[in-house]
């Protein structure tokens, strides 16, 4: 048998993520490390990300798709900005 949040789970999840959104002009992101599965846990009982999900669209409304590890991809980013300059000093310029 498939269980849902209740009503108690549904509010608080609605508590929480008025805490770990923030608005960006039209849309809502997350903050740092805050994710609809993130919020599910922390709400407990039979909240899932999928019940997060629901309620953040049905309260917040759209969100901005954002990049997952963004250290990483900058971390990246410097690795190659360092090889570029290696090879040729004034590639940016």
């Amino acid at each position: 048998m498939r269980k849902y949040a209740t009503l108690k789970e549904k509010i608080a999840t609605h508590e929480k993520l008025k805490e770990v959104l923030v608005k960006d002009g039209e849309y809502w992101n997350y903050v740092h490390p805050w994710n609809d599965e993130a919020v599910a846990k922390f709400v407990g009982g039979h909240t899932t990300w999928a019940s997060v999900r629901d309620t953040r669209r049905k309260m917040f409304g759209n969100m901005r798709a954002t990049i997952p590890n963004t250290g990483a991809l900058e971390a990246r980013i410097t690795q190659i900005e360092d090889y570029l300059t290696r090879q040729n000093p004034n590639w940016n310029k």
